[in-house]
């Protein structure tokens, strides 16, 4: 979903904080054994991301149902004046569902969700650098904390009809300058996961923590759908500030755990302190990209990856794209939306890890090869599944392309993995750093690209044009098909990397 940074689906920033380091000497071994605290660690910071994932999906259904009703009853009472104030709560269904307000609407939550993106691409850096000078965990907690005063400005403006106009909820994300809101907060939890996850294990904590983050979501769905049937618009949004007191909590049983030492400062002698705070971090920065840049195959993987992030817009429009195709009510829909939470959840918790089983056991496929199959693929099925549901005329055939799009849930967490094995440890943070740089673009453009789309569609006789947002889609999905099938797996290793960089 937009709002939810995928979570699932995020990076940790750039270099880790000083208070959190406790990695003894440089060393390019990885860590092959779980320890007593990573253990604890990385199930603190999985408990977070759950918790979150709650509190995301609170906001963002509130937050979609009061800018409709916000919308319905602004032109409501702009096209009928003289309507006294109490019948004026008690607007006919027929005119919400009306084109105009279904325009004006999606427009909004496109503007809405590129905001928030805008928000984060912007943030990411300058965060990462406070994150080395205060620790993940105050960014974290800064991080909640804007979100939660972004959630008090939606309540306000729909409090306050008569006072605010309902458009100005949209500018909700600019509160979450305090603390970069959704991707920064995501990519500090996982980046202090990431530190105590041995590297041999991170492919299938990376899907398991995915998988664990879809099945959670499904309750929460369920939950904001049925609130939103009683007509208690307002409570999802009132349930975030408890949620995010508890992830507050969480944050302070946390250990944080130091990184190894970089092979410059153990030959220098000088802290990367020094480097990061001053010039040399720029440079620094700028020479660990130009150097991952280099390698034409990590390259291609960096422009294919964020087109992962748009299956959280393709679920944002289909929530709308639902009740006006086929007249379903909106938290019916939202209910609707959970299916394919649950099928990401078998996808990446059992579908996957036993296809690897199998394909590296018993058919002796290197699990490099593997992986780019479960990527590639994964691209393809996504593409034929917007198809089907751009071209569905009855609900059954679009829930049954969205329930084959869920099989291709796994393309994001594995080439995370794939790409993380591409570069050296110390460059890990900066690789990262370019993902959720690229996720940003892609929420932004893409989510003002597919809304708007769908806004111009409504206007559109003719219904089959309605799943424009879906032919979008299914074209991005295809171009990141082909694009990864550029590349080869023979060179995703890091030593091919290298290899490759010294060609």
């Amino acid at each position: 979903m937009p709002f939810m940074d995928e979570a699932t689906e995020a990076s940790p920033l750039i270099p880790v904080g000083d208070a959190d380091r406790q990695e003894p000497a440089y060393s390019h071994t990885n860590d092959s054994e779980w320890t007593r605290d990573g253990v604890q660690t990385a199930a603190l910071a999985a408990f977070f991301i759950l918790l979150f994932a709650v509190a995301d999906v609170f906001r963002y259904f509130s937050t979609l149902q009061l800018l409709e009703l916000g919308v319905c009853h602004e032109q409501y009472t702009a096209a009928n004046p003289d309507v006294p104030k109490q019948a004026a709560q008690n607007i006919p269904g027929d005119f919400c569902g009306s084109p105009a307000v279904q325009q004006y609407v999606a427009d909004l939550r496109g503007y809405l969700v590129a905001l928030e993106a805008l928000v984060g691409l912007f943030l990411t850096l300058p965060y990462g650098l406070l994150v080395n000078r205060c620790g993940e965990r105050l960014v974290a907690g800064l991080s909640l904390l804007g979100v939660s005063i972004a959630c008090a400005w939606v309540l306000l403006v729909s409090f306050s009809k008569s006072a605010l106009p309902i458009w100005t909820a949209v500018l909700a994300p600019l509160f979450q300058v305090i603390g970069g809101g959704s991707p920064v907060l995501y990519s500090v939890l996982y980046s202090i996961a990431a530190k105590h996850i041995p590297d041999s294990s991170r492919s299938l904590c990376y899907s398991f923590f995915s998988g664990a983050q879809a099945v959670t979501e499904i309750g929460a769905v369920n939950i904001a759908a049925l609130l939103l049937e009683k007509k208690l618009e307002y409570m999802p949004l009132v349930l975030v500030f408890p949620v995010c007191t508890t992830c507050l909590l969480t944050l302070f049983f946390m250990k944080p755990k130091q990184v190894a030492k970089t092979a410059r400062e153990c030959e220098s002698g000088i802290p990367e302190e020094e480097s990061i705070l001053g010039m040399g971090s720029l440079l620094k920065g700028v020479h660990a990209v130009v150097e991952i840049c280099q390698n034409p195959n990590i390259l291609i993987l960096l422009a294919i990856f964020p087109i992962t992030k748009l299956i959280d817009t393709i679920y944002g429009v289909m929530i709308q794209y639902i009740p006006r195709r086929f007249g379903l009510s909106f938290a019916t829909s939202s209910r609707l939306s959970s299916i394919p939470s649950l099928e990401t959840f078998l996808v990446l918790v059992v579908i996957i890890p036993l296809m690897k089983h199998i394909a590296e056991t018993k058919f002796h496929v290197a699990f490099r090869k593997v992986d780019m199959y479960i990527v590639r693929y994964g691209f393809l099925v996504m593409s034929s599944s917007c198809l089907i549901m751009a071209l569905s005329t009855t609900l059954i055939t679009f829930m049954l392309g969205v329930s084959t799009f869920s099989f291709g849930s796994g393309a994001r967490p594995v080439l995370q993995s794939i790409l993380t094995d591409m570069v050296d440890r110390d460059k890990i943070s900066v690789l990262y750093t370019l993902m959720a740089v690229g996720d940003a673009l892609v929420s932004a453009t893409g989510s003002l690209i597919i809304h708007h789309s769908f806004s111009i569609a409504i206007g559109w006789e003719n219904l089959l044009w309605l799943g424009l947002p879906f032919f979008i889609g299914a074209a991005c999905y295809f171009y990141a098909f082909v694009g990864a099938g550029l590349v080869r797996h023979t060179a995703l290793s890091r030593k091919q990397s290298m290899d490759s960089d010294s060609d």
